[in-house]
């Protein structure tokens, strides 16, 4: 279901790009439910209800919300709210940089520019690991 706007003939949803009619840059209504879903998410992780945000990012990131995937990688990366899964970050994070979500796009700039080392006994899995996804970038 497409968001009616005015503006330029044959805009797209700066989101997902599709069709607005009436034209314009403002988000389809499939995007902007989603928007709405990771910003209620980000009040519950600042306030660390991660039973709350979760469930909320994860429906918007199959909404295919750039933000919301990005926020995702974030969680399993850290452990937060999930247990911590170093793979499935990189893997949400590399689906965010493809999206255009530009803090996805610079962290794994940093990783492929710096080949950021970690300590500790699972040092060289998650160096394999996020060497694998920045070869496939």
């Amino acid at each position: 279901m497409a968001e009616i706007s005015f503006g330029i003939p044959g805009g797209k949803c700066p989101s997902c790009g599709a069709p607005i009619i009436g034209g314009g840059n403002f988000l389809c209504f499939k995007c902007k439910e989603a928007e709405k879903l990771v910003k209620k998410a980000c009040e519950y992780l600042k306030i660390k209800s991660y039973e709350e945000a979760i469930p909320l990012l994860e429906e918007s990131a199959a909404k295919d919300n750039a933000t919301a995937i990005y926020n995702l990688s974030a969680c399993y990366y850290n452990g937060t709210g999930v247990e911590k899964d170093i793979k499935k970050a990189m893997e949400l994070l590399k689906k965010a940089a493809d999206k255009g979500h530009e803090m996805a796009k610079k962290q794994i700039s940093e990783l492929r520019d710096k080949k950021i080392m970690f300590g500790g006994a699972v040092a060289q899995d998650i160096y394999n690991i996020i060497n694998y996804f920045l070869e496939e970038i």
